[in-house]
């Protein structure tokens, strides 16, 4: 046998091997199921206290504050977070099935949902981190802008505001790759 025919022979016995069927019962599928809901409906519901909190604190600053650029930038953060939650209510709720299901109908709606959620985390630049970004920066510099010693200060928050909001990008993005891993697992599995 000749060296160059080893990497053929070596790719060919890779190519060749049998395949390591997944197999998943119809009670491990909706055991992943009512997880993903469980874990989708903390999130969304932390989310709405959350929102509970910020829409009332922020439109209190938005009435009573003297400075105009703090209360507009204070007024986009309550529009922001009232759009937040309407984006999270409508393409992030948690879902269940319809009753009793087959394996592969109960598989292929598991599948949907987490290719839903990694969708809605995937865009969580557009529809979570922008929309407030406006109004915070509008907080943060507002008072600069009636004091000027005051921009070293201003600069500080919105880095530190632009450190978060990267981060919080960033875990929602490895969050997704997770979802995608999971939504491949499943593919394996419908595989023939």
């Amino acid at each position: 046998m000749a060296h160059d025919d080893v990497p053929n022979d070596l790719q060919r016995l890779w190519r060749d091997q049998p395949g390591g069927e997944v197999q998943m019962s119809v009670q491990e599928i909706r055991a992943r199921a009512e997880k993903l809901e469980r874990t989708v409906g903390r999130r969304n519901q932390r989310e709405y206290v959350a929102a509970a909190v910020v829409i009332p604190v922020f439109g209190a600053v938005a009435w009573f504050v003297e400075n105009a650029a703090v209360a507009l930038g204070s007024l986009l953060v309550v529009l922001a977070t009232l759009w937040i939650v309407y984006y999270l209510h409508r393409h992030g709720a948690a879902r269940r099935p319809a009753g009793e299901q087959g394996a592969m109908s109960c598989l292929e709606f598991h599948r949907s949902e987490i290719v839903r959620q990694r969708d809605l985390l995937r865009s969580v630049w557009l529809w979570y981190l922008l929309p407030p970004a406006p109004g915070m920066l509008l907080i943060v510099v507002g008072p600069a802008l009636e004091r000027p010693e005051r921009w070293a200060g201003a600069l500080g928050a919105v880095s530190v505001i632009a450190v978060a909001f990267t981060g919080i990008g960033l875990l929602n993005q490895r969050v997704a790759r997770k979802l995608q891993r999971r939504i491949d697992d499943l593919d394996a599995v419908r595989k023939p």
